[in-house]
């Protein structure tokens, strides 16, 4: 019984060792936060580039998002820093439940011709691009969708959280 219980301990040690190693640092919010309030620019600058960033999170391609959030910033000459930290939204921790959802919202903005629901069982590792080809129109709308709607509502907590941090913070 003794046994059983340290190897439980342990296993929890573990697993909080992997959270505050690996995982802690993609859903930071309190450092993103941080990072994005003590910017020196406009208010409305950063809010838009983080926006921006946001928008591009929604890219399905991987790896593609920082450099375009990087290529976007200078050809719009926007914040690098909000428009990348903006493009981190989607992260190995949040991008399935994205696809998830944005894969919901362009079945209801879009829906299938034949009507038929999706099978989730028959989806493996070798077959990902041949199960979801007929699904693809509905989870790029979904993910335009979505992708526009997390960028609208990034862009005015954003600007609210800057101004309120700027304004408690002249007086002092």
């Amino acid at each position: 019984m003794r046994i059983q219980k340290r190897r439980r301990a342990n296993r929890q040690r573990v697993y909080l060792r992997l959270w505050r190693r690996r995982l802690r640092p993609y859903v930071d919010l309190r450092g993103w936060y941080q990072r994005i309030i003590h910017l020196d620019a406009p208010p409305k600058k950063i809010a838009i580039s983080f926006a921006i960033g946001v928008y591009i999170a929604f890219i399905p391609l991987l790896g593609v998002q920082t450099a375009l959030s990087i290529a976007l910033s200078w050809l719009l000459r926007l914040n690098v820093v909000a428009v990348v930290s903006g493009s981190l939204f989607t992260n190995p921790v949040t991008f399935v439940p994205l696809l998830w959802i944005s894969f919901h919202a362009g079945m209801l903005v879009y829906p299938y011709g034949e009507n038929q629901e999706f099978e989730w069982t028959s989806l493996g590792m070798d077959n990902v691009l041949e199960v979801m080809k007929p699904y693809l129109i509905q989870l790029l709308i979904g993910l335009g969708v979505v992708g526009l709607c997390c960028a609208a509502a990034s862009y005015f907590l954003t600007l609210f959280l800057i101004k309120r941090y700027r304004e408690h913070h002249e007086g002092k």
